[in-house]
Protein backbone atom coordinates (compact mmCIF):
# COMPACT_ATOMS: atom_id res chain seq x y z
CA UNK A 1 0.00 0.00 0.00
CA UNK A 2 1.28 3.10 -0.99
CA UNK A 3 0.76 6.60 1.34
CA UNK A 4 1.07 9.60 0.75
CA UNK A 5 1.10 12.58 2.73
CA UNK A 6 -0.36 16.14 1.22
CA UNK A 7 -1.27 19.32 2.10
CA UNK A 8 -4.87 20.00 2.27
CA UNK A 9 -8.23 17.74 2.22
CA UNK A 10 -8.57 15.05 0.08
CA UNK A 11 -12.17 16.73 -2.20
CA UNK A 12 -15.14 15.66 -0.52
CA UNK A 13 -13.83 14.06 2.46
CA UNK A 14 -14.67 16.97 4.85
CA UNK A 15 -16.74 14.84 6.88
CA UNK A 16 -14.00 11.96 7.38
CA UNK A 17 -11.46 14.30 8.13
CA UNK A 18 -14.11 15.65 11.03
CA UNK A 19 -14.75 12.03 11.93
CA UNK A 20 -10.83 10.91 12.12
CA UNK A 21 -10.69 14.52 14.08
CA UNK A 22 -13.55 13.78 16.50
CA UNK A 23 -11.96 10.09 17.19
CA UNK A 24 -8.83 11.66 18.05
CA UNK A 25 -10.17 14.33 20.19
CA UNK A 26 -14.26 13.48 21.40
CA UNK A 27 -12.76 11.27 24.59
CA UNK A 28 -11.60 15.38 26.08
CA UNK A 29 -13.99 17.63 23.98
CA UNK A 30 -17.23 15.13 24.35
CA UNK A 31 -19.02 17.36 26.87
CA UNK A 32 -18.20 20.71 25.63
CA UNK A 33 -18.68 19.87 22.14
CA UNK A 34 -21.28 16.70 22.15
CA UNK A 35 -23.59 15.18 20.82
CA UNK A 36 -21.85 14.10 18.30
CA UNK A 37 -24.16 14.76 15.63
CA UNK A 38 -23.20 18.01 15.91
CA UNK A 39 -19.81 17.96 17.00
CA UNK A 40 -19.26 16.89 13.72
CA UNK A 41 -21.02 19.08 11.69
CA UNK A 42 -19.32 21.92 13.41
CA UNK A 43 -16.22 20.49 12.93
CA UNK A 44 -16.94 19.92 9.07
CA UNK A 45 -18.08 23.28 9.49
CA UNK A 46 -14.97 25.18 10.39
CA UNK A 47 -12.13 22.50 9.16
CA UNK A 48 -9.41 24.72 7.18
CA UNK A 49 -7.96 23.10 4.40
CA UNK A 50 -4.80 24.66 4.48
CA UNK A 51 -4.12 24.04 7.71
CA UNK A 52 -4.26 20.32 7.72
CA UNK A 53 -1.26 17.34 6.45
CA UNK A 54 -3.38 14.67 4.98
CA UNK A 55 -1.96 10.66 4.65
CA UNK A 56 -3.93 9.34 1.52
CA UNK A 57 -3.68 6.13 -0.47
CA UNK A 58 -2.84 5.61 -3.89
CA UNK A 59 -6.89 6.37 -4.49
CA UNK A 60 -6.75 9.57 -3.12
CA UNK A 61 -8.53 8.15 0.08
CA UNK A 62 -8.06 9.96 3.35
CA UNK A 63 -6.83 7.63 6.02
CA UNK A 64 -5.08 10.30 8.62
CA UNK A 65 -4.47 13.86 9.28
CA UNK A 66 -2.51 16.23 11.52
CA UNK A 67 -3.98 19.49 11.66
CA UNK A 68 -2.03 23.22 12.62
CA UNK A 69 -1.65 26.38 13.79
CA UNK A 70 -0.12 29.17 12.55
CA UNK A 71 -0.17 32.93 12.93
CA UNK A 72 -3.29 32.94 10.38
CA UNK A 73 -4.99 30.45 12.31
CA UNK A 74 -5.64 26.89 12.98
CA UNK A 75 -7.27 23.81 11.49
CA UNK A 76 -10.44 23.67 13.59
CA UNK A 77 -11.35 27.38 15.15
CA UNK A 78 -14.39 28.33 14.02
CA UNK A 79 -16.60 31.68 15.10
CA UNK A 80 -19.26 32.61 17.98
CA UNK A 81 -21.56 32.50 14.76
CA UNK A 82 -20.16 28.97 13.85
CA UNK A 83 -20.78 28.01 17.23
CA UNK A 84 -24.38 29.31 17.15
CA UNK A 85 -24.98 27.86 13.85
CA UNK A 86 -25.05 24.43 14.68
CA UNK A 87 -25.80 24.79 18.39
CA UNK A 88 -28.09 27.16 18.66
CA UNK A 89 -27.93 30.63 20.59
CA UNK A 90 -27.77 29.27 24.00
CA UNK A 91 -25.76 25.77 23.33
CA UNK A 92 -23.08 27.87 21.36
CA UNK A 93 -22.12 30.86 23.82
CA UNK A 94 -22.50 28.67 26.58
CA UNK A 95 -19.89 25.86 24.32
CA UNK A 96 -17.50 29.27 23.46
CA UNK A 97 -17.47 30.21 26.97
CA UNK A 98 -16.16 26.49 28.12
CA UNK A 99 -13.84 26.39 25.10
CA UNK A 100 -12.19 29.87 25.58
CA UNK A 101 -11.48 28.29 29.58
CA UNK A 102 -10.48 25.57 28.54
CA UNK A 103 -7.86 26.42 25.42
CA UNK A 104 -4.32 28.53 25.74
CA UNK A 105 -3.48 30.80 23.30
CA UNK A 106 -0.04 29.52 21.84
CA UNK A 107 2.50 31.30 22.41
CA UNK A 108 3.38 32.61 18.44
CA UNK A 109 6.73 34.06 19.74
CA UNK A 110 8.11 31.00 21.24
CA UNK A 111 6.93 27.78 19.07
CA UNK A 112 5.70 30.22 15.73
CA UNK A 113 9.15 32.14 15.06
CA UNK A 114 8.78 34.55 11.98
CA UNK A 115 12.20 35.65 12.08
CA UNK A 116 15.16 33.00 11.06
CA UNK A 117 16.79 31.24 13.82
CA UNK A 118 19.63 29.92 11.65
CA UNK A 119 21.10 33.87 11.76
CA UNK A 120 21.10 33.73 15.90
CA UNK A 121 24.03 34.10 17.03
CA UNK A 122 25.76 31.39 19.52
CA UNK A 123 25.59 31.70 23.27
CA UNK A 124 28.54 34.21 24.05
CA UNK A 125 30.07 33.46 27.57
CA UNK A 126 29.21 36.63 28.74
CA UNK A 127 25.25 35.56 28.61
CA UNK A 128 22.72 34.90 31.30
CA UNK A 129 22.87 31.05 31.63
CA UNK A 130 19.68 30.78 33.88
CA UNK A 131 16.35 32.74 33.93
CA UNK A 132 16.36 35.47 36.50
CA UNK A 133 13.30 35.74 39.43
CA UNK A 134 11.56 37.84 37.55
CA UNK A 135 11.49 35.61 34.21
CA UNK A 136 10.03 32.99 36.33
CA UNK A 137 7.84 35.27 38.16
CA UNK A 138 6.38 36.32 35.00
CA UNK A 139 5.83 33.14 33.49
CA UNK A 140 8.36 33.39 30.27
CA UNK A 141 11.21 31.86 29.28
CA UNK A 142 14.94 32.80 29.55
CA UNK A 143 16.15 34.20 26.58
CA UNK A 144 19.73 33.62 24.34
CA UNK A 145 20.70 36.19 22.03
CA UNK A 146 19.18 35.97 18.85
CA UNK A 147 15.76 35.54 20.48
CA UNK A 148 15.68 31.71 20.80
CA UNK A 149 14.19 30.18 23.71
CA UNK A 150 15.65 28.25 26.12
CA UNK A 151 14.98 24.95 28.18
CA UNK A 152 16.23 24.39 30.98
CA UNK A 153 15.39 22.97 35.01
CA UNK A 154 13.19 25.98 35.36
CA UNK A 155 11.20 25.06 32.49
CA UNK A 156 11.50 21.17 32.05
CA UNK A 157 11.10 18.38 34.16
CA UNK A 158 13.68 15.90 33.41
CA UNK A 159 13.25 12.22 34.15
CA UNK A 160 14.69 11.01 37.36
CA UNK A 161 16.73 7.83 36.45
CA UNK A 162 15.48 4.81 38.45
Amino acid sequence: MRIEVRQGLPPGQRRLAAELYWQAFGGKLDRVMGPEPRALAFLERVMRADHVLAAVDAEGRLLGLAGFKTPAGGFAGGTCADMRAVYGVWGGTWRVLMLRALQGDVDNERFLPRRDLRRARPAQPGDRQRPSRGDLRRGGPARLSGGAARCDRHQLARPRPL
